[in-house]
């Protein structure tokens, strides 16, 4: 009886073993690229939008492009923004026109609009810019 015992604890423990080793691996190129790129996420955010099911990769690709533009938003802001429905990339994508237009628009401005039904993306562009050019973000 004792042999069989030992088995169920080997398999339980090889069990968990691969299910973390299986989240670990998920998410450790993401996170070394959040790194590496001077915006580090801890691995702990990784685990919880995985357990939220939040699209952990939109969100760490968004908060790596917004520090490079220079814009300090907190991963929470961003994650509450996809918790609300909102679209992440476009307000995003508006916040760094905004920066390089050298607007003063506020993240909490621009997800507003996005409340509010509109494009903020087509609104910034639109509206605050008029017919200046401003380089598109790649």
């Amino acid at each position: 009886m004792p042999d069989v015992l030992l088995i169920a604890v080997i398999a339980l423990a090889a069990i968990f073993f691969l299910a973390t080793a299986s989240v670990f691996l998920e998410h450790f190129g993401l996170w070394l690229q959040c790194r590496l790129s001077g915006a580090p996420i801890p691995f702990s955010r990784f685990v919880h939008w995985k357990r939220r099911r939040i699209d952990g990769r939109t969100l760490a690709l968004v908060h790596i492009r917004l520090r490079k533009e220079g814009i300090e938003i907190p991963t929470e802001r961003l994650e509450a923004l996809l918790g609300d429905g909102g679209n992440l990339l476009k307000c995003a994508f508006a916040m760094i026109y905004a920066r390089r237009a050298g607007l003063d628009l506020s993240w909490d401005e621009i997800v507003g609009m996005d409340a509010d039904g509109m494009d903020p993306l087509e609104e910034v562009r639109r509206v605050h810019l008029g017919d200046e050019a401003v380089e598109a973000p790649a």
